[in-house]
């Protein structure tokens, strides 16, 4: 019974995975069709895809933090200009809840579950 949190965590890494990606294409995007958005997001970078061309500094560290938890909350304006990147947005969000409503509660409930099962 202690592989079950092991097995819903592998299980849900591909939407782990996937919300990294779909965040690297929207920044790509950004930085790509909407320069004057991407400066005053203060130039965030990505996840996986492409990193070397972006500037790792503290301040775009921030930046990206602080886009990877606004933009699955509120669309930025160049988001409502531009159908591809509100496609993008649209399944990230998706992507992201996925994780915090489906993998994270399952991964508590497999864990609470294991420890349950290896009381006497």
């Amino acid at each position: 019974m202690h592989v079950l949190p092991f097995a819903v965590f592998v299980l849900g890494l591909k939407i782990l995975i996937y919300c990294f990606l779909t965040f690297d294409d929207l920044v790509l995007l950004e930085r790509e069709r909407h320069k004057a958005a991407w400066e005053r997001d203060r130039r965030p970078f990505t996840f996986v895809r492409r990193r070397s061309e972006f500037d790792r500094s503290f301040r775009a560290g921030l930046a990206t933090q602080r886009c990877t938890f606004t933009w699955p909350l509120m669309s930025p304006s160049w988001v409502r200009s531009d159908p591809e990147a509100g496609e993008l947005l649209r399944r990230h969000r998706m992507f992201v809840a996925a994780w915090c409503f489906l993998v994270v509660p399952a991964f508590a409930l497999a864990a609470a579950l294991s420890v349950l099962a290896g009381k006497p």
